[in-house]
């Protein structure tokens, strides 16, 4: 049973899509009712504007965080994935980094350190940060104190 599963948020996804009608919908107005005379291939250079929230979308959709059975697996990549694996006893540190535009958003960035020299552990625009960092430190806690 996972105690938690993380994924970026899909906010920033979901607003940029919703901008991305706009323009789209500026070039339909033009090629069907301005200038019917303009060719319809015209329409895929309003597929153009659609590749920015996609790719925010496949990141939320490839990026996941999981605790569970003692230990903090980050896995990431759609096609070639790459995994990393903390204990999570071996957790010392978690920061929360907080952008102005992430602010905004309600979003955040946490790293997780741990006592191996390796480095830790970045999880970029995740919904409120600092309940999750809260919510990973008392497992850490709880795990410490059950070894």
């Amino acid at each position: 049973m996972n105690d938690l599963t993380l994924r970026p948020s899909q906010r920033q996804a979901h607003a940029l899509l919703v901008l991305c009608l706009i323009p789209v919908g500026a070039l339909l107005r033009y090629v069907f009712f301005v200038a019917p005379d303009t060719p319809r291939a015209w329409l895929l250079a309003g597929l153009v504007f659609f590749i920015f929230p996609l790719r925010l979308y496949v990141r939320s959709w490839s990026t996941r965080l999981t605790v569970a059975e003692g230990m903090l697996r980050l896995s990431e990549g759609l096609i070639s994935q790459n995994a990393t694996t903390m204990a999570l006893e071996r957790i010392q540190k978690i920061t929360v980094h907080r952008s102005i535009w992430q602010r905004l958003w309600g979003t955040g960035d946490i790293e997780i350190e741990s006592a191996a020299e390796s480095g830790g552990i970045r999880l970029s625009d995740i919904d409120e940060p600092q309940a999750v960092a809260d919510r990973i430190l008392a497992l850490s806690r709880s795990s410490k104190q059950a070894s």
